[in-house]
Order: C-alpha cells, then sequence, then structure tokens
C-alpha cells in the first residue's frame, strides 16, 4: 500500500466514530481534522488526540521508531498508524421508548394501566478518548443509534421509576398525566445526565412525548368517565328540579318517610306499634328536628331549653304534629290548630352558637370547643403580641408580625412557590383542586360515600 501524504475525514457524517482505511504514514504525512470532528492517533498503541487544523505527524511523539528506521528510508520513515474520527456534532432527535410496558394502578378509576412510553434526547461526545475506549471500543463505525440502544434499558428503567411515583405518590390520574410530561422529563435529566457523563457523552435534553395505554385500559377510563357524567348529569338535573318545585334533598326526603308511613298503617295498628311512630312523625315534623329523629327508632334529642314553652316532649306527640298526620286522620283524629305562641328561643340569651354551618348548637361563653361537634371556638390570636386576629390576615395589625406560613408540601414538607404544579424534591403534586359534592358543591373527603350536606351519593 502506498505511503499517503494527507489523511482527512472521509466518511459518513452522520456517524460518530469512522476509522480512516489508510494505515501507511510517514514523519512528512499530515493530518487535516475539520472543525466538526476529533482526531485519534494510535501508534504501536499509544492514543493522541487532535483537534481542529493541520497536523504534521511528529514521530518523535512516539517510542519505537529509531534510528534505523529513518535511514532505511531516506529519512522518511514509514510506520503503521491507525486515525479514528470522532463527530462533535450535537445528535439530535434521538428516539426512545420503553422495550416492555410498565404496570400501574390507576388511583382514580381503580383499574391496572398497561403504559407504553416514548419520547426523544440530545446528546454530544465531550470526551472523545473517554467515548472510544470506555464506550465505543475501536470499532471501523459507530452510529448515534446505537447509544440509544446501549443505554435503552437504563432509560426505560428510570422512565418507569419516575411515571410510577408521580401517579401512585401524587395521586394523578392517566388522563391527566399528560400535563406533567414536561416535569418528568426535567426529574430524569439528572440522573441520567450521569450516566452519559461518565462515557464522556453530555445529555442536552431528555424529552417525554407519549405515555399511552392498551385500547382495553382507554376503554374502561371511558366507560367510568361517562358513568360519571351521567350520574352528575342526573344529579344536578334532580337538583334544578327540587329548586323550581320549592323544596331540597332534606323535605323530598322527609316525604319519601311520610309515605312509608302512610303505606304500612294498617300493619302498624295491628301490630301495636303506633306509639313508635307517632313519635317518629313528630320528629318528622318539629322543626330543627330533621330526618335522623325518625331513622332513630322515634326518640328525638331533648330540646335546647326544656322549660321553653311549645317545646314537645320526647316521646309524646303534640296535638298539631298528631292530629295533622295520616296516621291520626286514619285513627279518626280531629285537626287542631296550632298554638299561636311564639317559638321558643334555641340559643341562651348569654350563648352563641357553633360556627360550623353543619351543627349550629349552642355554646357558652369561654368554651373553647363545640361539644356537639369538636369545633374550635376560640379565635386566632397573634403568636408575637396575642393580639385577636381574623381568617385571611396576612399580617397582625397590631404589631406587624406576618400571618400566613410559607407553603409546603404536603409530602415532604419542603419549602414551595405559588404556581408550581409539583414539589421538585420528591414529584408530589401540588394545588389539586379539592373534590366536590356534584350537587351542592359541598367539599367532600375522599372516600366518603355520600354528601354530609346534602345526601346524594358521591
Amino acid at each position: 500500500m502506498a505511503i499517503a501524504n494527507v489523511i482527512q475525514f472521509e466518511g459518513d457524517p452522520d456517524a460518530l466514530v469512522w476509522k480512516s482505511p489508510i494505515e501507511d504514514f510517514n514523519t512528512a504525512s499530515q493530518l487535516i481534522v475539520d472543525p466538526t470532528h476529533e482526531a485519534i492517533v494510535i501508534i504501536e498503541g499509544h492514543p493522541e488526540v487532535y483537534g481542529e487544523g493541520r497536523h504534521t505527524i511528529e514521530t518523535q511523539n512516539y517510542f519505537g521508531l529509531n534510528a534505523i528506521q529513518r535511514m532505511a528510508t531516506g529519512g522518511e520513515t514509514p510506520f503503521p498508524c491507525q486515525v479514528y474520527f470522532v463527530n462533535k456534532v450535537h445528535a439530535m432527535d434521538m428516539k426512545w421508548g420503553t422495550r416492555e410496558k410498565i404496570v400501574v394502578p390507576d388511583v382514580t378509576y381503580g383499574i391496572m394501566l398497561n403504559l407504553g412510553i416514548r419520547g426523544s434526547l440530545s446528546f454530544v461526545v465531550t470526551d472523545s478518548r473517554k467515548f472510544v475506549e470506555k464506550f465505543t471500543g475501536y470499532r471501523r463505525e459507530f452510529r448515534p443509534e446505537e447509544v440509544i440502544d446501549k443505554f435503552r434499558g437504563i432509560i426505560s428503567t428510570e422512565v418507569k421509576t419516575s411515571v410510577a411515583q408521580m401517579m401512585i405518590g401524587a395521586n394523578i390520574d392517566y388522563v391527566h398525566l399528560a400535563m406533567y410530561l414536561k416535569e418528568i422529563g426535567q426529574i430524569l435529566m439528572q440522573p441520567l445526565s450521569q450516566y452519559f457523563e461518565d462515557y464522556g457523552i453530555k445529555l442536552v435534553f431528555f424529552n417525554m412525548e407519549t405515555i399511552r395505554s392498551d385500547e382495553d385500559d382507554v376503554a374502561e377510563i371511558k366507560a367510568a368517565l361517562s358513568e360519571a357524567a351521567a350520574m352528575r348529569i342526573k344529579a344536578k338535573g334532580a337538583a334544578d328540579s327540587r329548586a323550581i318545585q320549592g323544596y331540597d334533598w332534606a323535605a323530598e326526603k322527609k316525604a319519601d318517610i311520610l309515605k312509608a308511613l302512610a303505606s304500612n298503617q294498617t300493619n302498624t295498628v295491628i301490630g301495636g306499634g303506633t306509639g313508635d311512630i307517632l313519635n317518629g312523625f313528630v320528629g318528622l315534623v318539629n322543626n330543627g328536628m330533621g330526618v335522623g329523629v325518625a331513622m332513630n327508632g322515634g326518640n328525638p334529642a331533648p330540646p335546647a331549653n326544656p322549660a321553653a314553652p311549645g317545646t314537645p316532649t320526647p316521646g309524646i306527640p303534640t296535638p298539631a304534629a298528631a292530629a295533622g298526620s295520616p296516621l291520626a286522620n286514619m285513627l279518626g283524629a280531629q285537626p287542631v290548630m296550632p298554638s299561636q305562641q311564639p317559638a321558643a328561643p334555641t340559643t341562651p340569651a348569654t350563648g352563641h352558637v357553633c360556627p360550623n354551618p353543619q351543627c349550629g348548637q349552642p355554646v357558652q361563653d369561654g368554651w373553647k370547643v363545640c361539644p356537639a361537634c369538636g369545633t374550635s371556638l376560640s379565635k386566632p390570636k397573634c403568636p408575637n403580641c396575642g393580639q385577636e386576629v381574623q381568617d385571611g390576615w396576612k399580617v397582625c395589625p397590631a404589631c406587624g408580625t406576618p400571618l400566613s406560613k410559607p407553603e409546603t408540601c404536603p409530602n415532604c414538607n419542603q419549602p414551595v412557590q405559588d404556581g408550581w404544579k409539583v414539589c421538585p424534591a420528591c414529584g408530589t403534586a401540588l394545588n389539586q383542586p379539592k373534590p366536590t359534592c356534584p350537587n351542592c358543591s359541598q367539599e367532600v373527603q375522599p372516600g366518603w360515600a355520600a354528601c354530609p350536606n346534602c345526601g346524594t351519593k358521591l
């Protein structure tokens, strides 16, 4: 083979590593390296890295070339040499995907999902010698797609772990998971960058593009969403109908119980249970007792003020209530006009009522907690000067002490800022809307079977 005077890159421009086929050089040979490559020259096992520009192969930099070799060729010493060109251009939009689907539960819909995840990344070789010696080896050619193949297992493991933590730990369902693709990609950049850096590669960006589930899983979720939407529409229609007719859910339930009493009146008389049902009926029609009395076996709780006029005695129906009921009419009782006496006050003159809208029981001055529902009765105070303050105040008007506490992650207690969707420390979703009743919009807790305000099933 003839001795080459000029060696330069002549391979595929997309290749990451390309080996020159020329291996016979002399001391006058010129190595030309373009701006997009670095050259690694290996002579007798010793590698040397050359950057951009024109370089003369100086044999004094390499051992093993002695004066006898130079004398045999008239001063131009031929010697075997290997030259590898390493591409320094950014490899853009390299596609990656999980080999196997990840199985995770959807906490909202209670089904198991089989998720396939895909995305793209970009990288660039920063240390040519480390990249060739530790990652590619001294091969004739190495392409960018082979980098993805070698890192596919590591990428799949990190992606599966992050997605599972996001769905289970942050309570994010499949329908809303696409909103967090950018955040997941940013979270994965740090661990994956360390893996790439160990082999002389810099990870420029890492994108999550699609998360798809099996068609059967998607169909099951769509069915659940359709059923939930139908229930909401039905509940809203029922609520609108009640509003037009001038009554609410509690009044409707009272009417249902009255119908049940009327339909069972014959069995009640024969069975000797008239007193119990009358007691329950008194609880239904007595203002302030509510539906719960009839459902408690007809034993209403004693009134707040036993001495108040017009208050029914527990277990004994009032004349107006007993005479006006369907059961009393069936027994032959005559209607009695209700007394015109004013209703007894429900709150002592020196007391107050519980601030809980679901309770409203009378409380006394000096009480710290409502005995009926446990709601705190103490007014908030400034932690610095003890001045009474109101809910929602940001600063104490007396001493200027800030009253609002900095927001923290509900999972790891790390400080977070307004507007953040995900905690950067643990990945927990932030500012998630609280669940509400589809009928009356009352805030409810996960796991509740019915709304405590209107009774709508959840």
